[in-house]
């Protein structure tokens, strides 16, 4: 058996990102319930998270090993087996990394956990386009409502609302869950993984790359975030 040993396994940028990501949709939910005056600051959250979104995907082609679309977006086949073997597995085995079918250690995200990353995302980018279509006709107007016809507005205004915030709060009463379950039952503890970046592991497997070198690219990329985000509403 191979001794344990903690390896970086989620890098800074992708630290930040997850914590960031956190705090602004809070954040969105609060001003949101709220509504009146302050929809602007709901506004300006939500091109926060467009930009931390964007940042991340393109922080998925350049990041460290475990952050990277290639490492950990699942084919539906290595899904399905994932899914076989976890339903076979000891879930009180403390500190036991899960693995596939092969017995290749999931140090990073397994296959239903990059799933639920990958609709995450794309939940929220569209809640973020549906918003800036959006009229309550009270205090707020989306930058783009100019831009499209009323019975888009109308379909943007009642997906924002209705279907995009009921299919985020579910989605995330679902991560909240999975955490839970990790934790108790699994006997893991995924949070304190995604504040520190490390893992204990048996196996010897790639660790991120985390340097200084690669957290300028971050800053870099999360610049050209903030870019992509203004020239786009400048459009309006």
């Amino acid at each position: 058996m191979n001794s344990q040993r903690n390896t970086i396994i989620w890098d800074l940028p992708t630290r930040l990102f997850h914590w960031l990501l956190v705090l602004v949709v809070a954040l969105q939910f609060l001003t949101g319930l709220i509504g009146g005056d302050w929809l602007t600051l709901h506004a300006y959250l939500g091109y926060a998270t467009l930009t931390l979104i964007i940042f991340r995907v393109l922080w998925g082609f350049l990041g460290g090993y475990w952050s990277l679309f290639s490492t950990f977006v699942p084919t539906p086949k290595v899904l399905l087996n994932y899914a076989r073997t976890f339903s076979r597995s000891n879930p009180r085995t403390p500190n036991n990394s899960e693995q596939d079918s092969n017995n290749t250690p999931l140090v990073g995200h397994n296959p239903l956990g990059a799933i639920s990353v990958l609709a995450m995302l794309l939940l929220l980018t569209l809640q973020i386009i549906s918003g800036v279509m959006s009229n309550d006709d009270i205090s707020f107007a989306g930058p783009f409502t100019s831009k499209v016809s009323n019975d888009t507005v109308e379909f943007m205004t009642w997906y924002h609302s209705c279907v995009g915030f009921y299919s985020l709060i579910f989605l995330i009463s679902l991560h909240i869950f999975a955490i839970l379950f990790y934790k108790f039952v699994m006997a893991q503890n995924l949070t304190f993984t995604m504040v520190h970046g490390y893992k204990k592991i048996e196996a010897s497997v790639e660790a991120s790359i985390d340097t200084k070198e690669k957290r300028l690219i971050a800053l870099a990329l999360f610049c050209l975030s903030a870019l992509i985000v203004y020239l786009l509403l400048s459009l309006t």
